[in-house]
């Protein structure tokens, strides 16, 4: 580890050229006391992505530290995180900032590491985010980030925006070495990173808001693709239920309402795009008592559309051996 880097700030790029100039200026003038450095992985974009990058290694030499894939690594299943940012990583600190998001408070970084160094029983700090929607162009009023004390709050519900983490390297290291999160081929790299760190210390959410999330359209935890989509929530359900039965939890009322919510939003996705027997098996592990009045209106309808496609495959069937 070289001492003279504090923090080392992952950020990871994909056909992003509209975006990553934002990004990257917004992590440059981060204001701090200490050298922190820019890993940036490139996963072989084919637009001007590298070449943005490239001015910037250029101009910022002993900051700005890139890797250019020649071959995409995600759609490879690869860890980016674990195989090509960690290894390289010199500070005590990691950051995360990714390629379509950025930072617009200069000191995010410094008061992060303030709070840490200050308070050494303390893993990680985060904070809240601003929200931009891409396609409509706009700012919402939205913001995203709630304080969450301890694994069994943040098992209920993923409210730490990964572009405002800040955590010590080795808890990073423990959780791959531990946990082997590439042998459970889940969805998301970042909220089992956060239940392990909230399992062995505490995190804490700065009240500010220092960053903007980049709402797209399509992304990995948002896609119109209703197969990618219902990969994410069928993830997302797994990495709860392993970590619940790795530190033996407790099925507390909101842990239950946390599942339900999961299990209604497949069965509405699977039988609004006409998955009806996928539907139908979410349908019956819902439970009527955590809906409200608007959600037990919908599921009666998901429930009669689903009638209806069986009756009417059971006349066709009837017709077909009568008559053929």
């Amino acid at each position: 580890m070289n001492s003279n880097i504090k923090v080392s700030i992952f950020c990871e790029t994909y056909n992003q050229e509209k975006y990553i100039e934002e990004c990257l200026q917004g992590i440059i003038n981060q204001c701090t006391d200490f050298k922190f450095e820019v890993l940036i992985h490139d996963d072989a974009s084919t637009d001007n992505t590298p070449q943005i990058i490239k001015k910037y290694e250029e101009q910022y030499p002993h900051v700005i530290k890139a890797i250019y894939q020649k071959e995409n690594q995600f759609s490879k299943g690869v860890s980016i995180w674990q195989k090509f940012q960690l290894p390289r990583a010199q500070g005590e600190y990691i950051a995360i900032c990714e390629g379509d998001d950025y930072w617009i408070d200069y000191y995010k970084l410094q008061k992060q590491i303030n709070f840490l160094e200050q308070h050494p029983n303390y893993g990680m700090v985060y904070s809240r985010s601003l929200v931009y929607y891409q396609e409509r162009k706009e700012m919402s009023n939205e913001v995203i980030g709630v304080p969450i004390s301890c694994i069994e709050e943040l098992i209920c519900g993923n409210h730490i925006p990964t572009l405002t983490s800040c955590m010590r390297k080795h808890l990073m290291s423990q959780y791959y070495q531990t946990i082997k999160p590439e042998t459970h081929n889940w969805k998301m790299g970042d909220y089992p990173l956060w239940l392990f760190i909230s399992s062995q210390t505490l995190i804490h959410m700065l009240p500010e808001t220092t960053t903007v999330y980049r709402f797209l359209k399509e992304s990995v935890s948002h896609s119109t693709d209703i197969h990618k989509y219902k990969l994410f929530l069928l993830s997302d359900l797994k990495i709860k239920l392993y970590f619940k039965e790795l530190y033996n939890l407790p099925s507390s009322e909101e842990f239950n309402k946390c599942l339900n919510r999961i299990f209604y939003t497949l069965c509405r996705t699977c039988i609004k795009n006409g998955l009806f027997k996928e539907g139908k098996s979410y349908y019956k592990k819902i439970h009527l008592k955590y809906l409200d009045k608007a959600k037990k209106k919908h599921l009666s309808f998901f429930y009669l559309r689903c009638f209806i496609y069986y009756f009417r495959k059971k006349i066709l069937k009837t017709f077909i051996k009568t008559h053929l």
